[in-house]
């Protein structure tokens, strides 16, 4: 069975780094994913939180943790860049060293317009070919820099950023030179983009590409939306179970809840709903 993740965003409370990995752990999950940063959590410098992740991994041995991390190379200052190649490097080699991270959410920053920003000429949908040439060289060179330890980086399909929606995702992914970027398939994203497509063609295009995959629930009307447990939106996740099944995916999942209301009983429910689907015979059938 593919190992289960909880996000950051069930618990992300300052001073509660530490509750987090006890609500993961306390619901039976195999992992969590946490920011490159641990600002929302309390931490003013990047030395003290690095010094608690460690902690933690000490304290839970066995449970995965990765990490999210944004480069930003959607600017024309090449040395800007540059400079943010650097710093995603330096974090990825930190966190497969230190914490045992393969696979990282990546982004490559943001794309917006409007306020608040229109998801479909946002992102892809104001793209130029400079931005696709400008993330696939800064990828590029990041992928070939961390392959050496077996990094993998999966660009997450996300609202007002290139790597947005199934095509433009494609397209980028192609222009990159090195085989180690891919991407974080989310359909709770993508559905909020009238351009976005289905699930199963999503998976049908990107499919070897998928190197991770998250979760969550959406009801959307018009242009206004909601984020819900996994059981009560629109996705229907044992078609997106199933499409994953057939293709043989293995990795990681990781379930989201960046919502209001009751996160402790969220992280429960989520993983029970989860596990109901993985488990049954059904599953990958039709």
């Amino acid at each position: 069975m593919n190992p289960i993740y909880m996000h950051i965003n069930y618990w992300e409370r300052k001073g509660q780094l530490e509750r987090a990995f006890e609500l993961a752990k306390m619901n039976g999950y195999d992992g969590i994913e946490l920011r490159m940063s641990g600002e929302r959590m309390g931490f003013d410098k990047a030395e003290d939180y690095r010094n608690a992740v460690c902690r933690l991994r000490d304290k839970y041995p066995g449970f995965g943790i990765t990490f999210v991390m944004t480069m930003n190379f959607m600017t024309p200052d090449a040395a800007v860049r540059k400079a943010e190649a650097e710093k995603g490097i330096e974090f990825f080699l930190w966190a497969e060293k230190n914490v045992g991270t393969k696979t990282f959410n990546a982004f490559t920053g943001s794309l917006s317009r409007g306020t608040p920003p229109s998801f479909e000429v946002s992102g892809s949908g104001m793209a130029t070919p400079e931005h696709y040439a400008w993330a696939a060289e800064g990828l590029t060179d990041v992928g070939k820099a961390i392959a050496g330890k077996g990094i993998r980086l999966a660009l997450e399909s996300h609202n007002n950023a290139l790597h947005d929606i199934p095509v433009p995702i494609r397209r980028l992914l192609d222009m990159v030179k090195t085989d180690n970027i891919g991407v974080n398939l989310d359909h709770g994203n993508i559905i909020l983009n009238e351009f976005g497509g289905g699930v199963p063609e999503s998976i049908e295009l990107l499919k070897d590409k998928i190197f991770y995959i998250h979760l969550k629930n959406m009801i959307v009307m018009g242009k206004r939306f909601y984020c819900t447990t996994l059981a009560d939106g629109m996705i229907d996740h044992f078609e997106y179970l199933s499409c994953l099944k057939k293709i043989g995916y293995s990795g990681i999942i990781t379930i989201e809840y960046p919502a209001r209301g009751d996160h402790f009983s969220a992280a429960r429910r989520d993983i029970e709903y989860l596990r109901s689907i993985m488990d049954h015979p059904w599953l990958g059938t039709f």
